[in-house]
């Protein structure tokens, strides 16, 4: 059974202008591509972004409108009972929170005392507390409630997270909890939307685990075409590995219908070489073995997916009239 995690976010708009949304956005991609099913909770009337069976939204959260220092002024204590009585009701089932810039803003210290009075009510719940920005360290004067809750510590069931090892000290004096209590998780990028990677590269990306590869090279040719000496590509990639480089050659190979004789022919040649050669069939790959409906050819928008994430070019052909393959790798 799916765990379920909930995600507390800060805005009513998913506008990527502000980065805190690409970073909860890849956030939300890569914890469904891990399996696991999300609860966003946001502020009322605040529009769904992504349509996934796995994700459910909770508009629940009243914005956060007037400063801080009129929230003790007004109706302060009111506020973090409405919020945090919310919390509890849309957190039920919920063993794992994770929420953004909330602990750390002081424009947000409202919902900093209600999470942390949830927090304390709900022991069960790990908390884990995104902090976008630099911290401020200890001050040298701690300023007088609400916005001392800024520099307070965390109960043992939370954790804060900053993107930035140079921050992590920083954070554990600002909030006075040990180094332990402190995680550094750096930012990232959900590949396959911000560089519109085609679903069927997506795939092989993860398959032939090509994000951990030091060295990722791409050879657009039949494989009977002789003068493209593709045996070097395979000889350099070998030689790289050698040095200790974690490596993937790819063959964007065309042609490779099973009754074309030739073409299968230098297949088993190439494949054979790099056996000899120490290579698995995750560091060489021929497109043409990921099913029948890339025999023929490899799409276009693949081969230029492949290209954009790749890092070296070998072109080790004996002649060319003018090389589209040349061409595509330097765009």
């Amino acid at each position: 059974m799916a765990v379920t995690i909930a995600i507390a976010v800060p805005f009513k708009k998913w506008n990527c202008g502000y980065s805190l949304v690409s970073v909860a956005q890849s956030q939300i991609r890569m914890l469904l591509q891990n399996g696991y099913k999300l609860r966003i909770i946001c502020y009322t009337k605040a529009s769904p972004w992504l349509r996934h069976k796995r994700v459910s939204y909770r508009a629940v959260l009243p914005p956060c409108s007037s400063p801080p220092h009129q929230e003790v002024a007004g109706k302060f204590k009111g506020r973090v009972l409405e919020i945090a009585k919310i919390l509890e009701k849309n957190l039920k089932g919920i063993e794992y929170v994770i929420t953004h810039d909330f602990l750390f803003l002081d424009s947000f210290v409202v919902y900093n005392a209600a999470f942390r009075l949830v927090a304390r009510r709900n022991p069960h719940i790990r908390w884990l507390h995104w902090c976008h920005s630099g911290s401020i360290g200890k001050p040298k004067k701690v300023p007088a409630y609400p916005q001392s809750l800024r520099f307070q510590p965390l109960s043992k069931q939370e954790k804060l997270i900053t993107v930035a090892q140079t921050h992590r000290r920083n954070f554990s004096r600002q909030y006075r909890i040990p180094l332990t209590q402190v995680a550094v998780v750096h930012n990232a990028r959900f590949n396959q939307s911000f560089l519109k990677l085609n679903s069927v590269t997506w795939r092989m990306i993860q398959k032939m685990e090509l994000a951990k590869a030091d060295i990722i090279a791409v050879m657009p040719s039949p494989l009977s075409r002789r003068t493209k000496q593709h045996e070097i590509c395979v000889y350099l990639t070998a030689a790289l590995k050698e040095l200790g480089k974690s490596v993937r050659m790819i063959f964007t190979n065309s042609f490779a219908r099973p009754s074309n004789k030739t073409e299968q022919f230098v297949l088993m040649e190439l494949r054979w070489l790099a056996h000899e050669l120490g290579l698995s069939e995750k560091e060489i790959i021929f497109t043409s073995a990921l099913g029948k409906h890339m025999h023929e050819s490899c799409p276009e928008n693949i081969v230029r997916d492949l290209f954009l994430i790749s890092n070296v070019f070998i072109f080790p052909t004996l002649g060319e009239a003018c090389s589209l393959a040349l061409q595509e790798a330097a765009l």
